[in-house]
């Protein structure tokens, strides 16, 4: 095809050739088509009749959470860890493990997730802290994962044809973009302009056979209390977009320290028929302000979160035996017992081996096995903290 072709040439010779179709044979018309390397619309228009041989099957790339081929958006307010649980869902589809700890990834993919508002330091601490939460070492995702603080932006060109040119070195199969006020045209404010820049958007991305996925604010005048809707997304008309969502709120505000623990009411669903409402804990262990270990986990207590969207109180109970098993151990010298751990606590067993298991999966509690000698000769299990996040017990 002829590079000295514009589009505004080729419809006016289009129309020319093709408007008075008792001048021109339909052989002549397909053969100039052909050399104009344009195909018939009707070529992909599917006869009723043949419907029924088609099975109109969505696979799933993280089961109940995100469907293939079809826009995704990530969104919540300012700092409601919208980029970590996005790391976190690449790292799962990286590496096949279930996302939050419960959604089964059937297959491991390619992704892709280009962050440009937190910075290149920070993204990749949180990556790397992610998959040391899970054991993952980070050569084993070389050719699944694929990071970078640089973002298109949709107005230049350029950029555009840059991520294309991404696109098809690493082929990936989701991309995740970070954030999307950055990347779209600084006004918003036009239903009509934001819906063309997210097709345009969106279209690179599936015609390179990926799945899109952008992370997106909330408009600052969204109410902290209930349930998040696409409606609360900023910018006219971004709520038509995306086909499939994980809107996050935030439910209890963390403390400053070593270790935070978030949590998070989560809305996910999508056009597919998906739909649920589930709290969400993200846990991070700090060690001199460095993010050391990162792990998001679907809620045991999924009564814990309000209609008001509140963290109720078997979250608080749970967050704050934790902080009390910690700082417990870091007033403790030896190894100590389970026992000895639930009865200065006043808490049952059960509780307090559930706080101790959550502790161990963030690396904040090791167990030594039968390293404690009792009275009787008789060898227990003994816990200590992790040294390297130990807490200073208040005083």
């Amino acid at each position: 095809m002829s590079n000295d072709l514009n589009d505004e040439t080729m419809v006016m010779d289009m129309e020319s050739l093709f408007g008075d179709q008792s001048a021109v044979t339909r052989q002549a018309e397909l053969e100039v088509r052909q050399e104009l390397e344009i195909e018939y619309p009707a070529s992909k228009i599917v006869p009723l009749s043949q419907m029924q041989n088609f099975i109109l099957a969505v696979a799933f790339l993280i089961d109940g959470v995100l469907a293939a081929n079809q826009l995704g958006v990530i969104a919540g307010h300012s700092k409601a860890l919208k980029t970590t649980l996005a790391v976190l869902m690449c790292i799962s589809l990286a590496s096949g493990r279930p996302f939050l700890g419960v959604y089964n990834i059937p297959t491991r993919k390619k992704v892709m997730i280009l962050s440009g508002e937190s910075g290149g330091d920070k993204l990749l601490a949180t990556v790397q802290a992610g998959c040391q939460s899970l054991g993952i070492a980070l050569s084993s995702l070389d050719d699944y994962l694929f990071v970078s603080d640089w973002i298109p932006d949709v107005v230049e060109p350029t950029t555009l044809l840059n991520l294309d040119m991404m696109l098809a070195e690493h082929q990936p199969d989701v991309v995740v973009l970070d954030p999307l006020y950055l990347i779209l045209a600084d006004e918003q404010a036009s239903a009509i302009n934001n819906g063309k820049q997210l097709r345009k958007l969106a279209s690179l991305i599936t015609n390179r056979g990926a799945t899109p996925v952008f992370v997106d604010h909330f408009k600052v005048t969204t109410k902290e209390k209930g349930t998040p809707t696409l409606r609360d997304l900023c910018g006219a008309g971004k709520a038509a977009a995306p086909r499939q969502w994980i809107l996050l709120k935030r439910v209890k505000q963390i403390q400053p320290g070593p270790m935070r623990n978030h949590i998070l009411k989560a809305t996910i669903g999508g056009s597919q028929g998906h739909f649920q409402e589930v709290v969400v804990e993200i846990q991070e262990a700090f060690e001199n302000n460095r993010l050391q270990t990162l792990q998001g986990m679907v809620s045991t207590d999924q009564s814990s979160v309000s209609d008001d969207g509140h963290a109720g109180a078997g979250v608080e109970r749970s967050i704050n035996l934790e902080e009390q098993v910690v700082r417990f151990l870091s007033a403790q010298t030896e190894l100590v017992l389970m026992t000895t751990i639930r009865d200065a606590l006043s808490v049952d067993s059960a509780v307090c081996r559930e706080a101790l298991a959550t502790l161990m999966r963030r690396g904040v509690v090791e167990l030594i096995e039968r390293s404690v000698r009792s009275t009787t000769n008789r060898r227990y299990d003994g816990y200590r903290l992790v040294r390297t996040n130990v807490v200073e017990p208040a005083h």
